[in-house]
């Protein structure tokens, strides 16, 4: 710590060190006083500063941290992502680590944090692992600002998968399934719905978030970059950007949905206010999801085939894709995803089934 004369420019300044909340060391220096005083002055302020800072980030309480995270979120994500986390750790970290200071959250008290949410016995391993990565997030945002200097959420390791939690098996229908559900389906906007799902793989937000605008004028190519969210504080729709970067993408259409969007379109140019920013399914209102599902419920039950999630739809068509031997980095661009390898990793299983297909390719080209 010291006040030295700044020659170059005839006036005082200060160079000290100081350690942070996490104990690292920092150099402060600060340029410009007219007087030695003056700058012994305000070296004395900033130390007394840093001390008290320090003694409030020792006593900073998670629920406080993750105040402070939260609205940092609010900052740079979508309401949506914020709104997700904001549930996961008020409903399962808060009530366990709200009161308690960061600086003493060990491992230990993570060990016995997930034998709690283990006992409960009501939650799959994908969502408790969510749960763990978000509050490492908020542990990772306070050694960012300085306020601790180790992750023990991240070094105690994440929720594992064991024989207790198996695996949900991934739902889809294969060609003779979708067929029967397909005829099951009275003709209505609901019908094309579920065909735009099965013949292009996109997600229900993406389908009902678009808008005749963002098709080409032949309904051979769709550009997907939105989606619909209903994870808002107004309990209303929003729509935003796509999952991902990756996520926005043109998909081509096959002649048959091509056809029936073709037609889709006239009828819609009947309706009085009608233009190409209208959505697809709706018009001047996204389709109900509550009334999807209901319409879908019913269709399954009189085709008497298994009943599957929207979004198993979209796996639908990636084992219609590849059954139908499509190379999997045409099914990672058409779905959207980061890459091939994410494509092999969801849908491995179905993969599986062309083995038989390769081996007999192999025994026609070089025989026995």
């Amino acid at each position: 710590m010291a006040v030295y004369k700044d020659t170059l420019r005839g006036t005082y300044m200060f160079r000290t060190t100081y350690r942070d909340f996490t104990g690292q060391l920092h150099w402060k220096t600060k340029r410009g006083f007219a007087k030695m005083s003056e700058a012994k002055r305000a070296e004395a302020e900033f130390l007394a500063q840093r001390d008290k800072e320090g003694i409030e980030n020792q006593k900073m309480k998670y629920g406080e941290l993750y105040a402070q995270y939260l609205e940092n979120q609010i900052a740079i994500n979508k309401e949506s992502t914020h709104i997700t986390t904001d549930s996961k750790i008020q409903n399962h970290v808060l009530p366990y680590f709200g009161e308690k200071k960061i600086s003493d959250i060990t491992i230990s008290d993570i060990e016995k944090w997930h034998n709690q949410l283990l006992s409960m016995k009501k939650y799959s391993i994908v969502y408790l692992q969510g749960i763990h990565s978000k509050f490492s997030s908020t542990i990772k945002y306070a050694i960012k600002l300085g306020y601790l200097n180790k992750n023990v959420v991240e070094m105690h390791g994440n929720f594992k998968q064991t024989s207790k939690f198996r695996k949900k098996e991934m739902l889809f229908y294969m060609p003779e399934e979708w067929e029967k559900f397909e005829a099951a389906l009275p003709e209505d906007i609901y019908k094309l719905y579920f065909q735009f799902l099965y013949y292009t793989g996109a997600r229900e937000g993406e389908s009902l978030a678009l808008k005749f605008s963002d098709f080409n004028e032949e309904f051979t190519k769709v550009r997907i970059s939105e989606t619909i969210t209903y994870k808002t504080k107004k309990k209303g729709i929003d729509i935003t950007s796509t999952k991902t970067h990756t996520s926005t993408r043109t998909v081509t259409i096959p002649d048959k949905l091509k056809n029936l969007l073709s037609q889709h379109y006239e009828k819609c140019k009947e309706h009085e206010g009608f233009n190409d920013n209208c959505f697809v399914f709706g018009i001047y209102k996204p389709l109900s999801v509550t009334t999807i599902n209901r319409r879908k419920d019913k269709a399954c039950k009189a085709a008497n085939v298994k009943r599957i999630r929207l979004h198993d739809f979209r796996h639908s068509h990636c084992s219609l894709l590849i059954n139908s031997e499509v190379p999997p980095i045409a099914i990672a661009k058409r779905l959207g995803h980061k890459d091939v390898a994410t494509t092999l990793k969801v849908y491995a299983h179905m993969f599986e089934s062309t083995e038989d297909k390769a081996l007999q390719l192999l025994n026609e080209r070089v025989g026995g």
